[in-house]
């Protein structure tokens, strides 16, 4: 049981550090969409 407790967690950090890396991806994009547009 405290195996799959743990790797469970391990799980969902490594889940949670990609989706952070997708959402600053994403809001960098956006940035940067903002900026060309108002040239």
């Amino acid at each position: 049981m405290g195996d799959q407790n743990a790797s469970e967690k391990e799980y969902r950090e490594k889940l949670l550090r990609m989706v952070k890396k997708e959402v600053k991806q994403i809001m960098e994009e956006a940035v940067t969409r903002k900026f060309v547009h108002e040239e």
